[in-house]
């Protein structure tokens, strides 16, 4: 009986493929791009696992990922802050954009004027912030971001 061992590049495509499946998007491509994996080209291996990919198809591979987690906030979520950060220059009822999902309950929040202009970008926890909603709501959708 002989075994086949694969190449290394072979291997290293197995488990790249299990990992981009396994991981959010985003985290997968900072590990290849860190490692300098895709056979010393990122972009090239960025460009080959998207090349059948969409803006569309991948909002929608990242909104399943979200709905997996099951998050209270999501990426580009608009929040209300729910307590006062005086040393953090930050109070209640200020709003903000969910801009990185550290954790499944710790955010980086960025805080902007009516002008864009962004004053504060901090992290925190979901027990200090608020989703805000600007439509009507169905009542399932009340209770799950209870």
């Amino acid at each position: 009986m002989t075994v086949k061992i694969p190449e290394n590049e072979q291997l290293i495509e197995k488990v790249l493929l299990i990992l981009q499946k396994q991981l959010p998007p985003i985290d997968f491509l900072r590990f290849v791009a860190t490692f300098n994996l895709g056979k010393g080209d990122y972009q090239a291996f960025k460009n080959q696992l998207q090349e059948n990919e969409t803006v569309e198809s991948l909002c929608q591979k990242i909104d399943e990922y979200e709905n997996k987690q099951n998050l209270k906030f999501k990426l580009l979520d608009v929040v209300a802050l729910l307590e006062d950060l005086p040393q953090l220059g930050l109070y209640r009822g200020q709003v903000g954009t969910i801009v990185e999902v550290y954790e499944p309950t710790v955010f980086q929040v960025e805080f902007s004027d009516t002008s864009g202009r962004t004053y504060a970008i901090e992290t925190l926890q979901e027990k200090q912030l608020m989703l805000l909603h600007h439509s009507p709501l169905e009542p399932e959708k009340l209770t799950a971001n209870a």
